[in-house]
C-alpha cells in the first residue's frame, strides 16, 4: 500500500494542471513565470521562457498518451522542459495527438529551431552591444534589419532609419516605418535597398534608398515589383502617372507615358505575366 501510494504522488506533479496556465516575465534580465495574480511563482533564472502549452507524453507504466501543461525555457544555449512546479520533465518524449514518429520528429526540429532562435539572439545581442559602443546614447532603439550585409534600424524621436555597421545614417531618422527590400542582379545575387514610409498623412510617398543612403525614388503607391526577380518596380508620380522603374540600372523605363486608369491597371496585371512590352 505504502509503495502504491508513493507511485501515485510521483505521478501527480507530472499531471497536474494549474486552473490556469503561468505567465512569462522578465525581471532584470532573466525569466521566470507568475499567476494572474502577478504572483512569481517560479523565480526569475532563465535566459529565455515561453509560454506554458499543452503536450501529450507517453506513459511507458500505462503505454498510453496524457496531457501535460509545460513550458519549454533555456539555461544559456540549453533547453528544458519544466511543469509549473518548476520540475524538469524530458523534452524528447513529446507529442502533439498521437505516437507515430512523424510526430516525433515535428517536435525534435521544433525543439532544434527553438535551439537556432536563442543561439540567434545571443548573437545579435552582441553585435548590437558592439553597435552601441560605437554610436553611445545616440539612438532610443536599435534592432538587426538585415544580417548579410548588417544593416540596422535605429530609433529616435519616436521614428526611424537605417543606419550602417559603421554608424552612418543610410535612410534619414524621420520615417514611421522602414523595411529592406532586394532585387536580383544579373550575376545572380541579392541586392539589398531600403524603403520608407510614412502613416500619417496618408498620401506622403513612400521613399526609396540605396544601401549606401542615396534617394533613389518617391513612389504614391505601395511597393508593386512587377517582375519575380525584383528588378523591375511598378511606381506613381503625385499627377498619378504609373511608371517603371528599373531598380538595378536606376533609371525609368517609360516616362510618365502611362495614366491612372483601368486600362493601365490592367496592363499592369500583364506585367507580372513578364508582358512588359504590352504596357510599354
Amino acid at each position: 500500500m505504502i509503495r502504491l501510494i508513493k507511485n501515485i504522488l510521483l505521478l501527480v506533479p507530472v499531471f497536474y494542471f494549474p486552473q490556469k496556465p503561468l505567465i512569462p516575465v522578465k525581471i532584470e534580465n532573466k525569466w521566470g513565470f507568475m499567476d494572474e495574480n502577478k504572483k512569481l511563482v517560479i523565480p526569475a533564472q532563465y535566459d529565455q521562457a515561453y509560454p506554458f502549452a499543452e503536450y501529450k507524453i507517453f506513459d511507458k507504466e500505462e503505454k498510453k498518451y496524457k496531457n501535460v501543461s509545460l513550458a519549454k525555457v533555456f539555461e544559456k544555449k540549453n533547453m528544458k522542459c519544466i511543469l509549473s512546479t518548476n520540475i524538469n520533465l524530458p523534452c524528447t518524449n513529446l507529442s502533439s495527438n498521437s505516437e507515430n514518429s512523424a510526430t516525433s520528429v515535428f517536435f525534435a526540429d521544433e525543439d532544434e529551431i527553438l535551439r537556432k532562435k536563442i543561439i540567434r539572439e545571443d548573437e545579435d545581442r552582441k553585435i548590437i552591444d558592439d553597435f552601441q559602443k560605437k554610436v553611445p546614447d545616440q539612438f532610443e532603439g536599435i534592432k538587426i534589419i538585415t544580417h548579410t550585409p548588417l544593416f540596422f534600424e535605429v530609433k529616435k524621436n519616436n521614428k526611424f532609419g537605417v543606419a550602417n555597421e559603421s554608424g552612418d545614417i543610410i535612410v534619414p531618422i524621420n520615417f514611421d516605418f522602414t523595411e529592406p527590400k532586394s532585387f536580383t542582379n544579373q550575376q545572380r545575387n541579392q541586392e539589398i535597398y531600403f524603403i520608407g514610409k510614412f502613416m500619417y498623412p496618408s498620401d506622403a510617398p513612400t521613399e526609396y534608398f540605396s544601401r549606401n543612403g542615396k534617394l533613389l525614388l518617391k513612389s504614391y503607391m505601395p511597393y508593386f515589383p512587377i517582375l519575380q526577380s525584383g528588378t523591375l518596380i511598378k511606381v506613381q508620380d503625385k499627377e498619378g502617372n504609373y511608371i517603371i522603374y528599373n531598380i538595378q540600372e536606376r533609371k525609368f523605363i517609360n516616362k510618365k507615358s502611362i495614366i491612372n486608369s483601368p486600362q493601365a491597371i490592367k496592363m499592369g496585371i500583364y506585367w507580372r505575366k513578364g508582358r512588359i512590352k504590352n504596357f510599354l
